[in-house]
């Protein structure tokens, strides 16, 4: 049984898939082929690339597969999950910068579509 560390994935899910299928984790139809393997995501799934919540989508679909096959995927919150909660929640709010949330967001390199 082996663990495996994925971080900052940034929205990049094309680059998130490369690594699960190379590291054994994921077939081409993206199941879990990890068996008792342990992967754990270290936060950032958004900001820079457009696909943040695809990568969110997959990690939650391989947490029951790896599961149901007695492995385990875990996640950790990263501060650009609380930056894009907080962007949905208080998109106007000014922080003590003068600049909205929003800007803050962006000037990190968020992209975001509030619905």
């Amino acid at each position: 049984m082996s663990t495996y560390v994925i971080g900052d994935l940034h929205g990049y899910v094309d680059q998130y898939i490369r690594l699960l299928r190379t590291s054994d984790l994921c077939d081409e139809k993206l199941n879990w082929i990890g068996g008792t393997n342990t992967l754990w995501l270290i936060g950032d799934f958004f900001d820079r690339g457009a696909s943040g919540i695809d990568c969110l989508d997959l990690t939650i679909e391989l947490q029951r597969q790896a599961q149901d096959s007695g492995g385990n995927v875990s996640a950790l919150l990263g501060n650009h999950e609380l930056m894009i909660l907080c962007a949905y929640r208080f998109p106007h709010a000014v922080t003590d910068t003068g600049s909205s949330i929003i800007d803050l967001w962006e000037r990190w390199g968020g992209v975001l579509k509030l619905i």
